[in-house]
């Protein structure tokens, strides 16, 4: 069984751009065919610096939106007298048959002629229509360098005056924290506060305000953030709440804290 070059065109997959990109041409002169490969008709030439919108890609070939001086050719008998096809009708690179055909109108399309030969129309082509050019003679933009990330350095606040915290101080304890139930993840908010006891696992505490007072919630802990830093801050904790015992209140293992102030 033989196929048309047509045909085999067909059954290529067309690897659609993920989104318009727009290339410049390199070349002195660049030829635009109606499908990719130097056997076919040019449509038009593309001078060096003008622009071309790719929106498919198939080997070594752009597929670009045709541009507005494309040759593109339609047969009369399928217009009427106002410019618009009475039928389906294919697009082709020249005045016949013999020219390769890219594109489709659909029936009752309002088209723009712009020269007559014989049985043929020139049209400019539809704004849709893919033309074709080879990849060598288009650059593609720069990527746009990925921006510095904002650090932020966090100092603590001043102490609140006048306040008091409620200090609700765990039992010391040998060795290992003794945990018991389920480790859960959590995500809560408050105000961190210093608890007066440098260097223990409760040395900070989430807590919430009422009443001139700071009522701790969970005491915190973890290996690679200094809660000195975050005292007197509004936050928002990710971590793992554990229960140890003996213990008042939950200890919260950080992940992150995140300002909302």
């Amino acid at each position: 069984m033989k196929f048309s070059s047509a045909l085999c065109f067909l059954l290529l997959p067309l690897a659609l751009a993920a989104e318009p990109v727009i290339g410049t041409v390199t070349a002195n002169r660049l030829n635009v065919r109606p499908k990719p490969g130097t056997n076919y008709q040019v449509l038009c030439e593309l001078e060096r610096g003008a622009f071309v919108t790719i929106v498919r890609e198939l080997d070594d070939w752009y597929g670009i939106l045709c541009p507005p001086e494309g040759s593109a050719w339609i047969p009369a008998s399928r217009l009427d007298g106002n410019g618009a096809t009475t039928a389906a009708t294919r697009i082709y690179a020249g005045p016949g048959t013999l020219y390769a055909s890219y594109n489709r109108l659909p029936a009752a399309t309002q088209v723009t002629v712009v020269e007559s030969r014989d049985k043929w129309r020139r049209i400019e082509p539809p704004a849709d229509s893919v033309a074709w050019v080879h990849r060598s003679y288009v650059a593609l933009p720069e990527p746009e360098p990925e921006p510095e990330p904002t650090v932020v350095e966090i100092r603590p606040l001043p102490a609140p005056k006048d306040v008091t915290i409620h200090r609700i101080q765990p039992k010391p304890q040998d060795g290992p924290l003794a945990y018991f139930g389920d480790a859960k993840k959590v995500s809560k908010s408050g105000v961190i506060v210093p608890l007066g006891t440098e260097g223990s696992p409760w040395a900070h505490a989430l807590a919430v305000h009422l009443n001139d007072t700071y009522y701790p919630l969970s005491y915190l802990k973890a290996e690679d953030i200094d809660f000195k830093k975050w005292e007197w801050r509004s936050v928002t904790i990710d971590g793992t709440q554990h229960w140890v015992k003996g213990w008042p209140r939950p200890l919260i293992e950080v992940d992150e804290i995140e300002d909302v102030r």
